[in-house]
């Protein structure tokens, strides 16, 4: 009995310390003493038929198997399974019209993946598209502190 009293009282102190924190924060944040470090922030991602076909993961794989000309490699590289690095590229070529990558098997000269040029296009769009969209966002960002 009296250990669970002492952490109802222990718990009740840290919840009033956090109150306490979390509202003196607040209060700072309301009279603008940190509204300079405001800032909107955003992922994007593109859908095909409800499904994600390319994201910042997928095009950061795209881009490393244009390096390193294999899967297996770009994904060791990335620090990512081969298993989910593979269901990535299949689904990407799943949902697209397109197949962004091509590989093929190993044997005398040994397998390889090649990023197709519709690959290529899809992750210099992306690419743009996130540009474009950081930008958008940074000057919402500026408006924001502006109000202050």
């Amino acid at each position: 009995m009296i250990g669970n009293k002492l952490r109802i009282k222990l718990f009740k102190s840290l919840l009033k310390k956090l109150r306490r924190l979390f509202f003196a924060s607040t209060k700072r944040y309301i009279c603008g003493d940190i509204t300079h470090l405001l800032k909107v922030k955003s992922r994007i991602w593109i859908e095909h038929n409800d499904q994600i076909f390319l994201g910042l993961g997928r095009v950061r794989l795209l881009e490393q198997i244009l390096l390193d000309g294999s899967i297996n490699k770009a994904s060791k590289s990335l620090n990512m399974s081969y298993k989910k690095a593979w269901k990535l590229v299949d689904s990407m070529n799943k949902v697209s019209e397109k197949p962004l990558v091509k590989t093929s098997s190993g044997g005398k000269g040994g397998g390889g993946t090649l990023v197709t040029s519709f690959g290529k296009q899809m992750v210099l769009y992306f690419r743009e598209l996130e540009t474009k969209s950081f930008e958008f966002f940074d000057a919402q960002s500026k408006q924001l502190n502006d109000w202050k």
